[in-house]
C-alpha cells in the first residue's frame, strides 16, 4: 500500500512485504515459538515451481523475518486436519537476486555478503633445526650408533616441501631404515610447525 498527498500521487515509498502462508501444523512447537516472540528474525526461502514447462520458476527471500501472526484451524476432512497460517514480516524481501524491499529496522547487510575476505599474505619460514635425544636434551655433536632426533621449527609451511641438509663430516645417517645419500634429506613434506624426525648415526662411509 502507499500513502497519497491531496493531488493523488504517492507520499511514501511503498513498504508491503507481508506474507501470509498455510502450511500443514508440525508436531514440534518452533512455529508457537517464533509467533509468541517480537525478537526472532529468520531467514525464509520460498520457492514458487511453474505447472508448465514453459514457465519459470520464481525463489523469494525474506530475511531478517518475524512472525507477527499464528492461527491454526482444523478441518473434519482431507489428509491434514490441522492448518496453520502464519504471517511474515521481513525486513529485506529479494526475488530471484534481485532486491526489491528494505525496511530501516533490518538487520542482515546484504551488500558484505558477496564480499570476498581479504587474503592474509603467507610468509613461509624455517625457525630453527637442532638434534635431541631420545630424552629430549639437546645434541649439539652427533656420534656415531645414536638414535636422534632433528627438531625443525616452521612458520606457515604445513603442507610445503623442504630439505634439509645435514652436513657431518664424521658420521652419516639413516632416515626410514636408508641411509641419506650425501646427507640430504630430499622433499621431506613439512606436516606441523614443530616435527621430530627420528635419525640413527652410523660410522661415515668412505667415497
Amino acid at each position: 500500500d502507499q500513502k497519497i498527498n491531496t493531488n493523488g500521487t504517492a507520499s511514501t515509498q511503498p513498504l508491503g512485504g507481508l506474507f501470509n502462508i498455510e502450511v500443514e501444523s508440525p508436531k514440534n512447537t518452533h512455529l508457537y515459538a517464533w509467533g509468541a516472540s517480537n525478537l526472532d528474525m529468520k531467514y525464509v526461502k520460498l520457492v514458487f515451481s511453474p505447472v508448465t514447462l514453459a514457465s519459470k520458476s520464481r525463489t523469494i527471500e525474506l530475511y531478517d523475518t518475524l512472525c507477527i501472526r499464528h492461527h491454526d484451524y482444523f478441518h473434519s476432512e482431507g489428509k491434514d486436519p490441522m492448518i496453520s497460517v502464519i504471517q511474515l514480516s521481513p525486513a529485506i524481501i529479494v526475488q530471484d537476486g534481485q532486491t526489491m524491499v528494505e525496511k530501516n529496522w533490518k538487520v542482515s547487510d546484504l551488500s558484505r555478503q558477496n564480499v570476498e575476505p581479504t587474503a592474509v599474505p603467507e610468509n613461509p619460514e624455517i625457525l630453527e633445526c637442532f638434534f635431541e635425544d631420545e630424552q629430549g636434551n639437546a645434541v649439539s655433536k652427533p656420534k656415531k650408533n645414536q638414535t636422534i632426533f632433528l627438531v625443525v621449527k616452521t612458520k606457515e609451511m604445513v603442507g610445503k616441501g623442504i630439505n634439509i641438509d645435514l652436513s657431518d663430516d664424521n658420521i652419516d645417517y639413516e632416515y626410514n631404515g636408508s641411509i641419506v645419500d650425501n646427507d640430504l634429506i630430499q622433499g621431506l613434506t613439512v606436516t606441523a610447525d614443530t616435527m621430530k624426525i627420528q635419525l640413527k648415526t652410523i660410522k661415515q662411509r668412505r667415497s
